[in-house]
C-alpha cells in the first residue's frame, strides 16, 4: 500500500491527467496493465460550474478517479468544488475521489490568461487556490506542477515554493514534472530538482517525466513514495505492467511489444465505441499506439489526416 496523504494506493504507478489523451478507455487499458490510480484530463473549472449541457462529460466511469482542475480563481474553484462533493449535475460524480489543480500545462493560450504554467511566475498566487481545497474538498487533493515557465523562471525555484506552501496549507501531496512549460515534453527531465523538493518538504512528492524504463522508475522510487507516467504510456500502455513485476520481482518482463499494442489498438476500439468516444481522441491514440510499431509512419501521417472514425478503422485494420 502507497499512502500519499490521504489517498491510499495499491501501488506505485500513476497515470498522469493529459489533454486529449486520458479519456476512459484510455485510463481503463492503462489501469487493466496495473496503473493503481489515474487523473482525468484538465477541465476548465469555469465552464465546469457554469452547467451546460454541452459541456457535460460522461467520462466517470470507473471509480477511485482523481479529477484535475484549471483554474487561477478561489472561488470558481471553490464552486467546482462543491459540485462535486453534492454531485450535482454531472454523472457518476460519485466516483470522483480526490480533486487535483493543474499548476502546470504548457499551452500558450492558458498561460496568457494566468492559468496553469502562469501561476509559477507568481507563487503565492497558490496560496487561497490551495486553501480552498483543504477548507471545501471533502477528498484528498494535490497539485501538479512544473519547474518554471521557462529556464528563467525555474531559476527562481517557484517549484520549491509552491511545494512549501502546499505543505503549510495541507495539501496531501503534489506532483512535480521536471521540465519547464516552454520545455514541454520535448527535453530530459531535471530529476535533481524533484529529489530537491522531495528534501525540502513532509508531503509526498509524486516524480513525473522521464520514466520510461525499470531503471528510470527505480530511480525515481528511491526518492518518490510513487511515480506518475504520461507519454511513455501514451507509446506502451503495458509499462504499467512491466514496471509493477519489476518492482514486484525484481526481474523484467519483457512482453512481445507488438502483440500488446495490437491488443491496445483492438481494446481501444471496442471501449471507444461502447461509450462513444470523439473521432479526434481515437486519431491521436491510434497514432500514439502505432508509435514505434514497423511500417507504421505513413499510416500515422495519414491518420492526421483521417475525417471520421470509419477512416480511421479503415486505415488500421492491418494493424489488428
Amino acid at each position: 500500500m502507497v499512502s500519499l496523504g490521504r489517498l491510499n494506493l495499491s501501488n506505485p504507478l500513476i497515470l498522469a491527467p493529459m489533454s486529449m489523451y486520458s479519456d476512459y478507455p484510455f485510463r481503463q487499458i492503462c489501469r487493466d496493465y496495473g496503473a493503481s490510480y489515474a487523473v482525468t484530463e484538465l477541465f476548465h473549472a469555469d465552464k465546469f460550474v457554469a452547467k451546460k449541457d454541452n459541456e457535460k462529460r460522461f467520462d466517470f466511469y470507473e471509480k477511485d478517479l482523481g479529477l484535475q482542475f484549471l483554474t487561477k480563481d478561489p472561488a470558481e474553484l471553490k464552486k467546482a468544488i462543491e459540485i462535486i462533493n453534492n454531485r450535482e449535475f454531472y454523472p457518476k460524480l460519485e466516483n470522483i475521489n480526490s480533486i487535483d489543480l493543474n499548476i502546470g500545462c504548457p499551452a500558450p493560450e492558458v498561460i496568457a490568461k494566468g492559468k496553469g504554467a502562469a501561476l509559477l511566475l507568481n507563487p503565492e498566487k497558490v496560496r487561497p487556490l490551495f486553501k480552498v481545497m483543504n477548507n471545501y474538498s471533502q477528498f484528498p487533493v494535490s497539485a501538479k506542477i512544473r519547474l518554471g515557465v521557462d529556464m528563467k523562471n525555474k531559476k527562481a525555484k517557484p517549484y520549491l515554493k509552491i511545494a512549501k506552501i502546499a505543505e503549510q496549507e495541507n495539501i496531501d501531496y503534489i506532483t512535480i514534472h521536471g521540465r519547464t512549460a516552454s520545455q514541454a515534453y520535448s527535453e530530459p527531465a531535471d530529476f535533481s530538482a524533484i529529489v530537491e523538493t522531495v528534501d525540502a518538504v513532509n508531503i509526498p512528492v509524486v516524480g513525473n517525466g522521464g520514466v520510461h524504463n525499470e531503471k528510470t522508475a527505480e530511480k525515481m522510487l528511491e526518492h518518490c513514495p510513487a511515480l506518475m507516467i504520461g507519454l511513455g504510456a501514451v507509446y506502451n500502455p503495458f509499462i504499467f505492467q512491466e514496471l509493477d513485476h519489476f518492482l514486484k520481482t525484481g526481474k523484467k518482463l519483457n512482453p512481445d511489444r507488438i502483440a500488446e499494442k495490437k491488443k491496445c489498438i483492438a481494446r481501444y476500439f471496442e471501449l471507444s465505441e461502447r461509450y462513444e468516444v470523439g473521432f479526434q481522441h481515437i486519431k491521436i491514440h491510434m497514432q500514439g499506439f502505432l508509435k514505434g510499431m514497423p511500417n507504421s509512419q505513413e499510416t500515422i501521417n495519414a491518420l492526421t489526416h483521417t475525417r471520421n472514425i470509419e477512416e480511421i478503422k479503415g486505415l488500421m485494420q492491418m494493424f489488428l
